[in-house]
């Protein structure tokens, strides 16, 4: 008895090590708003952020003709589900350090430029991760290739630099795509081989305090700026080389922060050698992020989680290792399963053609139509596959006089 008093905590099992002990992990991230942030945050509120508009027109590379209307991000209402709590979890705990659950507690959002909720912290944050990881993704292609070509001997400056294109007087207002054309040529004659575009159609007047229409460009892009004063004297073009940068992740987060904002226009263009049609453009391709579905640890695929303990559940966005008493599954592994599978299925017949689909269900003019097509018995029924895309008013009042004169033309022809 002597002895086992002694040494109680001998017998005990020992807890089973985890395989991240030889790399360890960050066991707990908070995400909360910065003090800078806030700090736009409450700026936006004192001026006219919300109401600045600017109209610009815009041929599209189809060439049709459309109005851009611009405003500033975050302007327009959210949607309904923006904001809601969304717990996924693990509770694998044999495979997670400290024998804890992992949890992730975090808002759903829509992740659209406009959305007054969601884009300063959730696309503004996505955006300038994405464009910085493809920015790093290609320095390090082209540092393998030029080390292959030339192991003592670099051509290419591959080191970003940030660039500031102001277009003169007389070209401010034209229409927008004539703007970033002649923008794009300019940065390239002065020596800009690829990169980034963003644009600002407003500024904000450091004197009043207030956002004013004063339309230019931000260029994150490799190269060397040369001749800048004969371009700005030529064509009244300004061409600002603000150098390179200490943290390319913040240039690019600070610019997207108060870029303009349009349902037609990506706020992000790239171009050149890193544009999405250039000869390497698939290797340093920005993979998409699935780190919200598996666990981080053990790799097991995350369910939904409740808070169980004391209180009310956390009022901020945190990813990492919890107590295990105070959080607990809804759903079993299984089920979480059936349930994605379920929502993949039904995101597949949510953008089904209608139209398509209106003509095979054996009802309406479909149907005759396509009994038409077998009594005739033609070999060659692609030429006919444009049909489908007619819309369905204009099929229901064209059925009598249009089908039949339509396909006995076709017919003639095949």
């Amino acid at each position: 008895m002597t002895q086992l008093t002694l040494h109680e905590d001998w017998y005990l099992l020992p807890e089973k090590r985890s395989k991240d002990t030889i790399e360890p992990k960050a066991i707990f991230t908070k995400k909360q708003l910065t003090d800078k942030q806030k700090s736009w945050l409450k700026s936006h509120d004192e001026s006219n952020w919300q109401d600045i508009v600017l109209t610009q027109d815009y041929k599209t590379p189809k060439g049709f003709l459309k109005k851009l209307v611009w405003r500033l991000p975050g302007t327009f209402e959210r949607k309904d589900t923006c904001g809601q709590w969304i717990t996924k979890g693990c509770d694998n705990v044999f495979g997670h350090p400290e024998n804890k659950k992992f949890v992730r507690h975090s808002k759903r959002s829509c992740f659209r430029s406009k959305c007054e909720y969601c884009w300063l912290e959730k696309w503004l944050a996505r955006e300038s991760h994405r464009a910085t990881t493809r920015i790093e993704n290609y320095v390090k292609v082209f540092k393998h290739l030029q080390f292959a070509r030339h192991p003592k001997f670099q051509r290419k400056y591959l080191n970003p630099i940030h660039v500031i294109v102001s277009p003169s007087w007389n070209d401010k207002f034209i229409s927008f795509d004539q703007l970033k054309n002649k923008a794009r040529k300019l940065i390239e004659h002065a020596g800009i081989e690829g990169g980034l575009m963003i644009y600002h159609p407003f500024s904000l007047d450091e004197k009043t305090g207030q956002w004013v229409t004063r339309p230019h460009f931000h260029v994150v892009g490799f190269g060397w700026i040369i001749n800048t004063r004969k371009i700005s004297d030529s064509d009244g073009w300004v061409i600002k080389n603000k150098g390179l940068r200490d943290s390319l992740h913040s240039t690019i987060y600070y610019q997207l922060s108060h870029a303009g904002v349009s349902d037609d226009v990506h706020s992000i263009t790239w171009f050149g050698s890193l544009g999405y049609r250039a000869k390497y453009a698939d290797r340093f391709k920005v993979e998409e992020d699935d780190e919200t579905d598996f666990c981080d640890y053990c790799g097991c695929m995350l369910v939904d989680f409740e808070f169980v303990g004391q209180g009310e559940p956390p009022d901020y966005e945190f990813v990492g290792l919890v107590n295990s008493k105070d959080w607990k599954a809804k759903e079993t592994l299984e089920q979480a399963v059936d349930k994605k599978e379920m929502t993949r299925n039904n995101i597949k017949n949510r953008y089904k053609n209608p139209r398509k689909d209106f003509i095979n269900d054996g009802q309406g003019i479909g149907s005759d139509y396509y009994r038409f097509l077998e009594n005739i018995k033609l070999k060659n029924r692609k030429s006919l596959d444009h049909y489908h895309y007619f819309s369905t008013e204009f099929l229901e009042k064209t059925a009598k006089s249009f089908i039949p004169s339509y396909v006995l033309s076709l017919a003639r022809r095949l």
